[in-house]
């Protein structure tokens, strides 16, 4: 019987050394892999998580309150896809009626009365018009205006927070009905086109019906495509409504009659021109109308004359000076005034048409609000918001 040869034979010395190399080496390996690896999961945890502290960090305070980044990227996000709509609306009006003037110039025999008829029905100027609001709007969205606009957004959201403190410490409201109703015309939707011939109760199912209808399409297509939560979107809506219960809060105690004054207003070259003028009102009787006319039929592109309508003091120094405005209310009725050098040079002659105690018209009256509430912001907001780093949390597409 053949004795089996045996297949391991010892290592030498030099195998055994190169073995152990190799072990070596393969475990080195190993542990590299592995460190590498936990450097790896490092990273990426520790991205997951700054991006999770970015998102909870404030991007400005007001107050005791905070405007989180993640909240600030979502008013972005809404903002940024509503202008894309307005301009997708915008481009299809452009689109309409070119449309509509091709269709007019091929279907009238003289292209002559064709053109006419288009400049006469101004459709070119309003696509110059709708053009140019695209053009703004586009530019808004352009990366050269990226912080600007995200700038503005995180303005607006400051601004809500700002009118809900006020208007909590105010104790302004605003019914569930009036958030409802501004939800309806945000979203495109109108009560008032149900049918009149249906019952009450049924005219109320009808709207509902629609509404709910409208507001799917609004939620599926705005809300859902910008991230942006239907609380959110309430909350801006309430914020907005008791932007307008603050203003007339703020506008209680204003005065809403007032003295004031109407004047005919004129600019000449020279004191000596003025004093000729003021003469002519005031020695030779002559009527400013009359004057008015002249002065627009005169070459001199420096001198005008125009009327101002009723305005309280206050409102002609801002746009001429106090000496101005001093010399409006302290020349008699149906009297000019010297003449009184502007900052631009030249002479100013007013004549005074009227001069009475009268409410403020509706033009005055809005400007009043608006300044009443611009001051109230300016000051509230110098004094509670702190911007944080909220460039971090601009959202650029």
């Amino acid at each position: 019987m053949t004795k089996r040869r045996r297949s391991d034979r010892r290592l030498t010395r030099r195998q055994l050394a190169r073995r152990e190399r190799e072990h070596r080496s393969q475990q080195l390996m190993t542990w590299i892999a592995i460190a590498v690896g936990a450097i790896i999961v490092t990273i990426l945890a520790y991205g997951s998580i700054s991006e999770i502290l970015k998102a909870r960090s404030p991007a400005a305070t007001i107050g005791e309150a905070a405007i989180m980044a993640k909240d600030f990227r979502a008013r972005q996000s809404y903002e940024r896809w509503m202008t894309e709509l307005e301009m997708y609306q915008y481009q299809n009006y452009i689109t309409e009626l070119s449309s509509q003037q091709l269709t007019v110039t091929s279907t009238e025999e003289d292209a002559a009365t064709a053109a006419e008829t288009t400049v006469d029905g101004g459709t070119d100027a309003l696509i110059q018009q709708l053009q140019y609001t695209l053009s703004n709007l586009e530019q808004q969205l352009s990366p050269d205006f990226t912080n600007l606009y995200a700038g503005q957004v995180l303005d607006a959201m400051i601004e809500e927070e700002l009118i809900r403190q006020e208007a909590a410490k105010r104790d302004l409201t605003v019914t569930e009905d009036e958030i409802q109703q501004s939800i309806e015309l945000t979203v495109g939707y109108d009560r008032t086109a149900a049918t009149s011939t249906l019952t009450d109760t049924a005219v109320a199912a009808f709207d509902q019906l629609d509404f709910d209808e409208v507001y799917e399409q609004f939620d599926i297509n705005v809300l859902k495509i910008a991230r942006f939560s239907e609380e959110d979107f309430r909350a801006m809506i309430t914020a907005q409504l008791l932007a307008q219960k603050l203003i007339e809060e703020l506008m209680r105690d204003m005065e809403m009659v007032r003295d004031q004054v109407e004047l005919t207003v004129f600019t000449v070259d020279t004191e000596d021109e003025g004093l000729v003028l003021k003469s002519r009102m005031n020695d030779d009787g002559e009527d400013p109308a009359v004057l008015i006319e002249e002065f627009a039929q005169d070459d001199n592109p420096t001198s005008a004359g125009y009327d101002l309508p009723w305005l309280p003091q206050g409102y002609l120094d801002v746009q001429f000076g106090i000496e101005m405005e001093k010399a409006a209310f302290n020349t008699p009725l149906g009297k000019a005034t010297q003449p009184i050098l502007g900052t631009g040079e030249q002479y100013f002659v007013i004549y005074v048409k009227g001069h009475e105690e009268r409410e403020l018209s509706e033009d005055l009256l809005a400007q009043a609000e608006q300044q009443a509430y611009e001051g109230w912001l300016s000051a509230t907001k110098g004094e509670l918001v702190k911007y944080l780093d909220w460039e971090a949390a601009i959202v650029t597409e």
